[in-house]
């Protein structure tokens, strides 16, 4: 194969793989009896710095995901070299939580930081990806629910800030802590809509953020 062809091939890979075309996708990495392999490696990258296993979790493909990872040894943490983002970082932000659920399976780190310092569950919280955040949550170690990012912010700080009220909703039953407090002592309650994009979301995230009543315990 010559480089044109090679590169001809390289196309029809990364399209493919946008498809979740199993069969082409193997024969173009693996081969077969009547074609040869492109001769790549599993976590080729494209123009922008993407491995396949990152395009299939970008459209939700977990059935080829299973393959690609257990059988081909496609690396589940590899993050793209634009911004470090990992599949699990790609999956979060297309709220695919099947596809979450089998990186997790396969070793996927649920805590994994971007180059900004962004962990998956910000990555839902940006989005606003309410499935793909009740799958991490439960796979995060203690306290990671309330992780720290860029500033200082916890997913739930994100989540205020895009104005995103039903992944704050689901942050708050996972156990996210509404007075935890950025770098400049604010807590999320002081960021809602600051992304100003969903200003209409105000009034439902002041009640879910604002601190509960105490409670007094019942008179002798």
């Amino acid at each position: 194969m010559d480089a044109g062809e090679a590169e001809e091939q390289l196309e029809l890979l990364w399209e493919v793989l946008r498809e979740g075309d199993r069969a082409t996708i193997e024969a173009l990495l693996v081969g077969d009896e009547e074609h040869p392999p492109l001769g790549c490696s599993v976590d080729v990258l494209d123009r922008v710095g993407m491995t396949p296993l990152h395009w299939l979790s970008v459209e939700g493909h977990a059935d080829v995901i299973d393959w690609i990872v257990d059988e081909v040894g496609a690396d589940v943490d590899l993050g793209d070299t634009r911004y470090g983002q990992t599949a699990v970082h790609f999956a979060s932000t297309k709220d695919h939580a099947r596809v979450i659920e089998t990186l997790l399976e396969r070793g996927a780190d649920p805590m994994a930081t971007d180059k900004a310092g962004w962990t998956p569950l910000h990555a839902c919280a940006r989005s606003g990806s309410v499935d793909a955040c009740a799958v991490l949550a439960t796979a995060v170690p203690a306290g990671g629910i309330d992780a720290r990012g860029p500033g200082g912010h916890t997913p739930l700080h994100r989540a205020a800030f895009w104005g995103q009220t039903e992944l704050v909703s689901a942050l708050l039953g996972a156990g996210a802590d509404r007075g935890a407090l950025d770098e400049k002592g604010r807590e999320p309650v002081e960021l809602i809509c600051a992304g100003g994009d969903r200003l209409g979301e105000l009034p439902a995230l002041r009640k879910l953020l604002r601190s509960p009543p105490p409670r007094y315990g019942a008179a002798a």
